[in-house]
């Protein structure tokens, strides 16, 4: 039977007609955090946003970090100005299951603070127009 998928019927059974996947093949030695998979998993399925800058005179290097971070374990999920004022907030979470301490350092805003995380946390910073980081809930309160 050769039976096409006609996208203008509202069908019962879902995950009907074509499909579009991606598929990686990671082998490695030892288990999935020798091979830091979540983060290689996020860069997969994320892949950065580019964006091509002409050519302008300036003091910057041509190629530097907005955001650094320490610990391999520690994924940074956001970076954006807080909902109610003109804070930074920045979101990240260990991903190794594991205790760690972790450093960030943002070079353009020259602000460096430390963060322990307990396994799987989530935390959120607020970087004050101070230059502090002072960490805050998902709410940003």
């Amino acid at each position: 039977m050769d039976a096409r998928f006609d996208s203008r019927i509202m069908h019962n059974i879902i995950d009907q007609g074509p499909h579009t996947m991606k598929l990686r093949i990671l082998p490695h030695k030892g288990d999935w955090r020798c091979a830091n998979v979540p983060r290689i998993a996020l860069q997969f399925n994320v892949p950065p946003i580019t964006h091509i800058e002409p050519n302008h005179p300036g003091k910057r290097n041509l190629v530097d970090s907005f955001l650094e971070v320490s610990q391999d374990n520690v994924i940074v999920c956001a970076i954006k100005k807080a909902e109610r004022d003109d804070c930074l907030v920045i979101r990240a979470y260990e991903s190794f299951g594991m205790e760690t301490k972790c450093d960030f350092d943002l070079k353009f805003l020259k602000v460096k603070f430390s963060a322990n995380f307990s396994p799987f946390e989530i935390k959120t910073f607020k970087i004050l127009s101070s230059g502090e980081a002072r960490e805050t809930n998902l709410l940003e309160d």
